[in-house]
């Protein structure tokens, strides 16, 4: 559609149209860069390492559990009638 309008309008118009788009899409693309610069230096402030280790050891669960509920189990594997 831009290439049609040019021939139609002429030359030098579609090029300052080019290049207001471009300075568009380059103002654009710097603010991109700059949030990303941002959110980095912000992420990657030094941590402070926790002083217990947090976490759920399961084989400690299952050795300690006790008084569990089972379930019945009906084997209907070889029925005729």
């Amino acid at each position: 559609m831009r290439f049609r309008l040019a021939s139609v309008t002429g030359q030098a118009e579609a090029k300052i149209n080019g290049r207001i788009q471009m300075r568009k899409i380059s103002r654009f693309a710097v603010a991109l860069v700059l949030i990303g610069v941002g959110a980095w230096g912000v992420t990657t402030n030094e941590r402070v390492a926790a002083s217990t280790p947090a976490g759920i050891d399961p084989l400690q669960m299952m050795a300690n559990a006790k008084g569990l509920a089972s379930g019945q189990y009906v084997d209907c594997t070889f029925v005729f009638n």
